[in-house]
């Protein structure tokens, strides 16, 4: 009896260290779920109000500095409520943490303050965030786009939604929400887009509802200080819309053109970015390979995958378009009084026109070398119902191009 209690004791505590280890590995996880230059940007506020009692918690945005201070945008709500704050602390996500003083108090019918703290120049270098290129585009923003509350709900900084939250609606009073993760202590909390940039901030909580000021209204009431936060020079999820050009030519095609100038190949497009990783797109094709033309109008979709300054996507489109051919009927020779080659061959070319229906499909490669400057590389394949007789679509064309990024 005494073994049997043993062994299951011994199997409980293991089984209590095991779960332990996985809840502890579980909680690390979630703390790491905030990229390391997003979480730079947030701090969380501690402000004490009367002695003897228990400290509020909040959290606070990295707006900018000057030598040895550094301003922190907060709800205002976080450092006053009857009476304002008599001490409060800022914790960076280095936890360091620094005494700090209002420098721009909040008032009525704005629930927003800026608080200055002085960092030893040994300190600076752990505090200051990685890059300040982290001022999202708010106009960009549309419902249900993907959101990620960062502050310090329940005294718990650092940490994000998984899945993210969704955007409700947006008006003139801010970004309004879905959220059951933002708590109390989120006020003056970042509020981050899907590319980790910076949005709004957090100043109410009404579960399942949250909402932020946007990022420009916090930034245009603290335009009495020195900012660095800045949107980035090219937004790091591309271009909503775009404009692009490219040249294109067959892969396999024996030079025989028409006796006229013909324009080149190429394709025109409008591009439009949507949900996720889809992109949609209009635009105008031309193929001129040997004795075929094409001109098309198409429309399709892509699934882009992007990383940083380059991305490639995989497109497929179709459409209708004119298809013009010609072939060789039956020539005959002429004498050209040279001895080496006394006879040259003359065809006697016949032409075609016939409306048709296309497909295609393709890989682009892109990469962002100038603000809205895009270089495109890509490879396709089209495929048009053509005239009898006439010559087929080569079986591949490859190009290069242009983008206009808007």
């Amino acid at each position: 009896m005494i073994a049997v209690w043993r062994s299951t004791v011994v199997t409980g505590a293991m089984l209590a260290i095991h779960l332990f280890g996985v809840c502890t590995r579980c909680l690390s996880a979630q703390a790491d779920n905030v990229p390391a230059d997003a979480k730079g940007l947030v701090v969380k506020v501690v402000s004490y109000f009367q002695e003897g009692r228990a400290p509020t918690f909040g959290a606070g945005i990295l707006l900018g500095g000057s030598n040895n201070s550094l301003y922190i945008a907060t709800a205002g709500h976080v450092i006053q409520r009857d009476t304002a704050a008599t001490t409060i602390w800022v914790v960076f996500a280095s936890r360091d943490s620094v005494l700090a003083t209002v420098s721009h108090p909040p008032r009525p019918g704005l629930d927003f303050a800026v608080l200055t703290v002085v960092i030893a120049p040994l300190a600076a270098a752990r505090v200051m965030p990685h890059s300040w290129d982290r001022r999202g585009d708010v106009h960009a923003l549309k419902n249900d786009d993907p959101v990620s509350p960062v502050g310090c709900p329940q005294g718990s900084c650092w940490q994000a939604p998984a899945p993210p939250d969704r955007i409700i609606a947006m008006d003139r009073l801010g970004i309004l929400f879905q959220s059951s993760f933002v708590d109390r202590g989120s006020s003056g909390g970042a509020l981050f887009n899907g590319s980790w940039e910076v949005v709004g901030m957090v100043t109410q909580d009404a579960p399942p509802r949250a909402n932020a000021i946007s990022i420009d209204d916090v930034l245009r009431e603290a335009r009495g200080f020195e900012i660095r936060l800045r949107p980035p020079s090219v937004p790091r999820a591309g271009y909503r819309n775009s404009v692009a050009l490219s040249w294109l030519a067959p892969v396999s095609a024996t030079r025989d053109p028409y006796a006229e100038d013909r324009l080149p190949s190429g394709r025109l497009v409008m591009t439009r970015q949507g949900q996720s990783r889809l992109t949609w797109h209009v635009g105008l094709l031309r193929l001129a390979p040997d004795n075929l033309s094409v001109r098309a109008g198409l429309v399709g979709g892509a699934l882009t995958f992007r990383s940083g300054r380059f991305a490639a996507a995989g497109f497929l489109e179709a459409g209708l378009g004119r298809v013009e051919g010609r072939f060789d009927a039956g020539g005959y020779y002429i004498a050209t009084g040279n001895p080496q080659n006394p006879n040259r061959y003359v065809p006697y070319w016949h032409q075609m026109r016939e409306d048709g229906i296309g497909i295609g499909g393709g890989v682009t490669f892109s990469a962002i070398v100038a603000r809205h400057v895009i270089l495109d590389v890509m490879t396709g394949h089209w495929s048009f119902t053509v005239p009898d007789s006439v010559p087929k679509l080569p079986t591949a064309f490859v190009g290069a191009g242009l983008r206009w990024g808007l």
